[in-house]
């Protein structure tokens, strides 16, 4: 890689290649991943010499190794979930985890997709949508839109990337959900914003 495609090789959607094959989320995701871990990461690359990426986490300062951690009780719940998620794979992980849970999973990769289910009468109890996707709408967006048609309906916001970037430090601080997402904290997540909507 030249020095300026390293510069920007984990900002979300920037890619060398061709439109259509790839959306350039691959690298700005383990980015976010492993700041959210208390790590970093280098590249180390030259044109025609191959890269390399090297990841660094704090060493774990475990008390007793040999006793395995008790299991996590999940909370489950009730109710219909729209997943608005553009990474197919990680949108069946998490139609998949919120199924686990109890709850009905609706999934749809974009806004407008999202907006269009809304839009149809379906029943919706609580939007879980990611906080940046390719299009004209993102994550704040579709919340402030289905907040403003939708009153009551609660939103949170999830996203991958820890750093937005400058001037997004507003966006920033409405992440409810950072990436990768631990199935209780998702339950407890799902499950307070749909006691708060009832309370209300």
């Amino acid at each position: 890689m030249s020095e300026e495609v390293q510069a920007r090789a984990l900002d979300p959607f920037f890619t060398t290649k061709p439109v259509g094959e790839g959306s350039g989320m691959g690298l700005a995701m383990v980015s976010g991943f492993v700041r959210q871990s208390g790590g970093f990461m280098r590249i180390e690359s030259a044109p025609g010499e191959g890269a390399r990426l090297s990841v660094y986490f704090p060493r774990a300062d475990l008390e007793d190794p040999a006793r395995p951690a008790a299991p996590e009780r999940l909370q489950g719940g009730a109710g219909r979930i729209l997943l608005v998620e553009d990474n197919a794979a990680l949108r069946e992980t998490l139609l998949r985890q919120l199924d686990a849970l109890g709850y009905e999973a609706v999934g749809a990769e974009a806004g407008d997709q999202a907006l269009d289910l809304l839009r149809s009468g379906k029943q919706i109890d609580l939007v879980l949508t990611d906080m940046v996707m390719p299009g004209n709408i993102q994550g704040p967006d579709l919340a402030d839109e289905v907040r403003a048609q939708w009153p009551g309906l609660p939103v949170l916001l999830m996203s991958g990337y820890a750093d937005l970037g400058e001037g997004e430090d507003a966006r920033q601080s409405r992440i409810d959900l950072p990436k990768p997402i631990r199935m209780k904290t998702l339950a407890d997540a799902l499950e307070g914003a749909l006691k708060g909507a009832d309370a209300e």
